[in-house]
């Protein structure tokens, strides 16, 4: 069988420490060379800091070894990395890409976006527009890290709080033209997979990795789009 020229994954939301991520980035170490993309939520880096490295950094060796053995990595950062920056891009080895990344596939044209920006939620659209603006970047630079990352718990846990009640649509004007001019559209940041057909592109939302379980795609040369499924111990 040919082996995959593609894989995407992503809303990992990798905490440290151990989880099935690792062991599936270990196997793929073990496969011929192909491309990696992360669709964003890979990990909570609310603080472009060192702090952060030292969290991930089993994830973080893990990426960079693929790197080292010729695989392609590209991120495209949602809504836990906006604040994501060189030292993120350093530390994985990827580079790192917003609002989408656009590649060929078997003749087709593939978009990857994390998913965030297809939601009726005119709210978070404007945090979203807030956290990346230049002066807020600058102005979270002339605070001391240990603020920062106190900044960065509170939001986690606001976050974790909002979500038990909060109604997450697709604005199904958004998802048609994030769809239109491709073949195929991947995203995420729904914790949930699926699989349909909008006009002329096939539309696939990727999925989470709740415990002991991972989701990704795999593309192949011919194009094809292949939806998987695992459960590790």
């Amino acid at each position: 069988m040919t082996a995959p020229q593609l894989y995407v994954a992503g809303d990992i939301h990798y905490a440290g420490g151990s989880h099935p991520i690792l062991a599936w980035l270990d196997e793929l170490a073990q496969r011929p060379p192909a491309r990696l993309v992360l669709l964003g939520d890979v990990v909570e880096w609310w603080v472009d800091s060192g702090g952060c490295c030292a969290r991930y950094a089993p994830l973080l060796d893990r990426l960079r070894a693929l790197r080292a053995r010729r695989w392609t990595l590209d991120i495209v950062r949602g809504n836990r990395e906006l604040i994501a920056g060189r030292r993120f891009a350093v530390a994985s080895g990827a580079r790192l890409h917003w609002p989408r990344l656009e590649l060929a596939l078997g003749g087709r044209r593939i978009r990857i976006e994390h998913g965030d920006r297809l939601l009726d939620d005119p709210l978070y659209r404007g945090w979203s527009a807030l956290a990346r603006s230049l002066p807020f970047r600058v102005w979270s630079s002339l605070h001391p890290p240990a603020l920062q990352e106190a900044v960065a718990r509170w939001l986690r846990r606001h976050s974790a709080g909002r979500r038990p009640g909060r109604r997450i649509r697709l604005d199904p004007r958004r998802l048609a033209a994030s769809a239109r001019g491709v073949d195929a559209l991947l995203f995420g940041h729904i914790h949930a997979c699926w699989r349909r057909q909008l006009g002329a592109c096939e539309c696939i939302l990727v999925g989470d990795w709740p415990a002991g379980e991972g989701r990704w795609v795999e593309g192949y040369a011919d194009g094809r789009l292949a939806p998987r499924r695992r459960r590790w111990p």
